[in-house]
């Protein structure tokens, strides 16, 4: 097929898909790098305290294809000395249910408050992806209301569901994700750090 563009045939439309942002006006293929990326709609910023031995995994919407090189929880509240949590990624499954195991980024040491960041190297094309934690602890962590959620709202129709949680003993992440999971309305603090756009 001729990469011809038939409102401007002069133009070759191979140069507009290299440069996503500029010419699809999609918000979402905008990403500056080093920063870390908000993945979704986000609503008011609160603390929760986590419960131990539960798995939760959040949406990350990714809208080009895209390098990460952190992923990083905020702990408002220290946990017990020797709390971690362990962080991953996981591909989107069936019905917006977390599927396979993308990347287990291994575990981060939350008995002390701030941004809590694991170096990773992981490209993610476009597409659906659940950010998990695992903790070991109840350390309470930064984390936002769900102001839009692919999920869904909650049979009250009152709140957007924001992530799957399931509890089950802690260890490493389960591959796949629990399939009989739970869902909750608003959404931990989990973030990727965009390296590159790919």
């Amino acid at each position: 097929m001729s990469n011809i563009n038939v409102i401007n045939p002069g133009a070759d439309i191979t140069t507009h898909a290299a440069d996503l942002a500029a010419h699809t006006l999609n918000i979402g293929q905008i990403f500056r790098t080093g920063e870390y990326l908000p993945a979704g709609f986000l609503g008011a910023y609160t603390t929760s305290a986590i419960q131990a031995d539960r798995i939760i995994a959040r949406y990350l919407w990714v809208a080009r294809n895209i390098t990460v090189d952190r992923i990083a929880v905020y702990v408002a509240t220290a946990g017990a000395a020797g709390t971690v949590i362990r962080l991953g990624i996981y591909n989107n499954g069936t019905n917006l249910l977390p599927g396979s195991l993308l990347l287990d980024a291994g575990t981060v040491a939350v008995d002390s408050t701030g941004a809590k960041a694991i170096t990773i190297n992981q490209a993610l094309t476009k597409g659906l992806y659940w950010l998990a934690l695992f903790s070991d602890g109840a350390p309470t962590l930064g984390a936002h209301a769900s102001a839009w959620s692919p999920i869904g709202m909650d049979a009250s129709i009152q709140n957007v569901k924001g992530h799957w949680y399931k509890d089950t003993a802690y260890g490493t992440l389960p591959d796949p994700f629990p399939a009989d999971a739970s869902t909750f309305s608003f959404m931990y603090s989990i973030f990727v750090r965009v390296a590159s756009l790919d």
